[in-house]
């Protein structure tokens, strides 16, 4: 648990840097959210931007754990 503690902390510490270097006069929102989606999907979560909303697209088949580490990636995103 703490190994996924602590790519989670990384993986959402990258997000974040890729989305603060988007924000910048005249970017629209969706360019800041884009940036994090592909952070999140080079690391293996599967996520796309829904204005506001980040939305996982996992498989119906997905095991519990895994879905559990996608979740704990976002929350950790979510957090800083």
């Amino acid at each position: 648990e703490v190994e996924q503690a602590r790519k989670a902390t990384e993986l959402a510490c990258e997000a974040y840097k890729a989305m603060a270097a988007k924000v910048k006069a005249g970017n629209k929102e969706y360019e800041v959210a884009a940036a994090g989606e592909t952070v999140c999907r080079e690391n293996g979560v599967l996520a796309i931007k829904a204005k506001q909303k980040v939305r996982l697209l996992p498989a119906l088949n997905i095991p519990m754990e895994v879905l559990e580490k996608a979740v704990a990636v976002i929350k950790a995103a979510c957090a800083i």
